[in-house]
């Protein structure tokens, strides 16, 4: 089990440093689910590993859209890291070894757009099965 605090003037407290939009996690996630005392700090796209240390440098958690980096450099300076979540199937664009070596868990969702996989395949059989891509282009050049 991770102990997902750090004794801050007295008191023990959760920092998670979410690197992608307010906005969109605010829509999608469930936040009452979270203890009160829990401290999100965003950083959104675009941003430099600075932006990201002096946002978060003493954060627990880092919760990463897949597209996103964490860098070596932003790994090696945060003390109180000790978890890194690509909140998609991707992780690529985390440095796993910098992680590795400083006993920093990497995580993802893996299989979270299953679903959304094979609807496509199914949809991709189907569309060669009628012949879309012929049809289209004859319906582009007005036949």
């Amino acid at each position: 089990m991770i102990d997902c605090r750090r004794f801050d003037g007295g008191k023990f407290v959760t920092k998670f440093l979410i690197l992608t939009s307010r906005k969109r996690m605010e829509a999608y996630a469930d936040f009452t689910k979270f203890p009160k005392d829990w401290e999100f700090v965003y950083v959104c796209y675009g941003y430099s590993d600075e932006d990201v240390l002096a946002a978060g440098r003493d954060a627990v958690f880092i919760l990463v859209d897949a597209v996103c980096p964490v860098s070596r450099y932003v790994i090696e300076n945060m003390p109180n890291l000790k978890l890194i979540h690509s909140e998609g199937v991707g992780y690529n664009q985390i440095d796993t070894a910098a992680a590795s070596e400083r006993g920093i868990f990497v995580c993802n969702n893996a299989g979270v757009n299953g679903a959304a996989v094979a609807e496509h395949a199914i949809m991709l059989m189907l569309a060669l099965l009628r012949r879309l891509p012929e049809g289209d282009h004859m319906v582009r050049i007005g036949k």
